[in-house]
């Protein structure tokens, strides 16, 4: 039997206004957005707080290879207000496509408990996991309602159209690694360090460089790891002020392109490096309105 956390399905970010994510999301080009169906559906329900879980908001959209999902919590004591109380707006779990109870069985053998877990009539459902101490993000099982076939992707050609990757950091970059490869995430392959850059604009160079990172490929999504140095930057203040978390998602572009089109959006560049080739990566400032640093990237030439 596969492991669960194969096939991603969507990514989920908690935000303290809905309507006013939506409205970010949708100026930069992410949208549209439709209601999640009601949650009254489930009727077998395992949570900490019913009350609190069927007044969740959710409003979700279709990128070009997965679904993306806002959540507001409301003021009452749930799993996913306390992550807001504590961390602020960000990605809360990582969904994936897989039997629910099959799921449950397989994440017992690697010592994956069960956080929340709700079922339709007709089996469809999710289990939540407790994982977002030793994963930084909470994962997720998931099966789609019966006769649900895939969402239409609208179409769009702006730089946040297809994800990438979802970037992670985290304290220790080996125990993180470790713990994925228990629940069956992996291989991981070390990324090469940025020695090849032309250009680099960051806010400390020399703490840009002492970034780790590793990668493992989740059929065409790439989940990355990233260890920071003690020295201050961005990935560094999210990791003391909020612990291990998603910092970026990030979307293949033309990097080029994608600087230029965020900037027309109204969006400040962070830290932006490219090769030679006009390869590389732009991070724009966006965690306060999205939730996340949005980035756009583009892997060199393959070498002859």
């Amino acid at each position: 039997m596969d492991a669960p956390f194969h096939q991603p399905h969507h990514v989920c970010l908690v935000v303290p206004d809905i309507d006013a994510a939506q409205a970010f999301y949708e100026s930069i080009g992410i949208g549209p957005w439709s209601e999640y169906p009601p949650l009254t559906e489930y009727t077998d329900l395992h949570v900490p707080n019913p009350t609190a879980f069927h007044q969740m908001s959710y409003r979700v959209t279709e990128l070009d290879n997965l679904q993306l999902q806002l959540c507001q919590p409301p003021e009452l004591d749930c799993p996913q207000r306390r992550f807001l109380d504590t961390h602020g707006p960000g990605v809360f779990h990582l969904g994936f496509e897989h039997d629910v109870a099959s799921a449950v069985d397989l994440a017992a053998q690697s010592g994956v408990t069960p956080l929340m877990r709700g079922q339709r009539e007709d089996g469809s459902g999710f289990v939540y996991f407790d994982t977002a101490e030793r994963a930084g993000v909470v994962l997720l099982a998931r099966r789609t309602r019966q006769g649900t076939g895939p969402a239409a992707r609208p179409e769009g050609t702006g730089p946040f159209r297809r994800l990438h990757h979802v970037g992670i950091v985290v304290e220790d970059l080996d125990a993180t690694q470790a713990f994925y490869e228990s629940v069956g995430i992996g291989p991981w392959v070390h990324v090469p360090p940025f020695g090849d850059l032309e250009t680099l604009q960051s806010p400390d160079d020399e703490a840009f460089h002492l970034l780790r990172y590793r990668a493992a490929a989740l059929g065409d999504l790439q989940l990355q790891l990233c260890q920071p140095s003690a020295r201050d930057f961005p990935h560094r203040r999210l990791l003391d002020e909020h612990g291990p978390g998603a910092l970026t998602l990030g979307f293949d572009h033309d990097v080029d392109a994608a600087a230029a089109e965020g900037t027309a959006l109204g969006l400040d560049v962070l830290i932006r490096g490219q090769r030679a080739d006009r390869s590389g990566f732009v991070y724009f400032d966006t965690a306060d309105q999205a939730g996340v640093m949005l980035m756009a990237r583009s892997a060199p030439a393959p070498k002859a």
